[in-house]
């Protein structure tokens, strides 16, 4: 079982890679319990690829908790401003 860093919510260590009943292989996230599906094998690979590039947006943008502070603000001035619209 091989631990990567999760796409969704940019935890280190948390994705873990599995493998469904018909072979396909997927990610799921102990922290943030997503389960992201992978087309093919070769996807798998650009994912573990995608890696060092993921640790270096993390980085430089003060850790995967401030990123998901950012997004969740976003995303509430996204959802208000979507619900001041359609009032």
């Amino acid at each position: 079982m091989n631990v990567a860093r999760c796409p969704l919510c940019l935890e280190p260590d948390a994705a873990m890679v599995r493998i469904d009943r018909r072979g396909r292989p997927y990610l799921k996230c102990r922290w943030c319990e997503s389960r992201c599906f992978l087309g093919n094998p070769s996807g798998l690979t650009t994912v573990l690829l995608a890696q060092p590039a993921l640790a270096r947006i993390v980085a430089e943008g003060g850790g995967s908790r401030a990123l998901q502070q950012r997004a969740e603000q976003a995303f509430a001035a996204t959802t208000s401003a979507a619900t001041a619209r359609s009032a």
